[in-house]
């Protein structure tokens, strides 16, 4: 279980900062507006994180041929989701109610996912 966890937490470092770099280009070099920068900047980092998390982090759990679609839709369907919906409210909520900087509201929201992510990963989305 501490792979599993550091490779969780290493894939989502990863990610994170991914997500962080796009929602700094599309806010501050592109001038998007931070709702949907944010939608765009969580979703690169959500196919990041399975791309890795399915070679690396639950790579016991293969399986069979074909199969990584149903994977990557049960992905979407929980974390992805979960991560997007939680991504843009919590970074919404941070910035108009608390005022707090768009990226600085975005890294307390991923902070603030990352447990759940963890866990619905590791039982439905790669479970054995």
């Amino acid at each position: 279980m501490r792979a599993r966890l550091t490779a969780f937490a290493t894939v989502a470092a990863g990610g994170f900062l991914l997500q962080v770099a796009t929602l700094a280009a599309l806010t501050m070099t592109l001038a998007w507006p931070y709702v949907p920068a944010t939608a765009v900047a969580v979703e690169v980092a959500v196919l990041h994180n399975f791309w890795w998390h399915e070679r690396w982090t639950w790579s016991d759990r293969s399986l069979p041929a074909g199969s990584g679609r149903q994977r990557l839709l049960r992905y979407h369907l929980t974390t992805a989701t979960t991560s997007i919906a939680g991504n843009l409210l919590l970074t919404a909520g941070f910035v108009e109610l608390a005022h707090v900087p768009v990226v600085a509201a975005n890294i307390a929201a991923v902070g603030a996912m990352a447990a759940a992510n963890f866990f619905v990963a590791d039982r439905w989305v790669f479970a054995r």
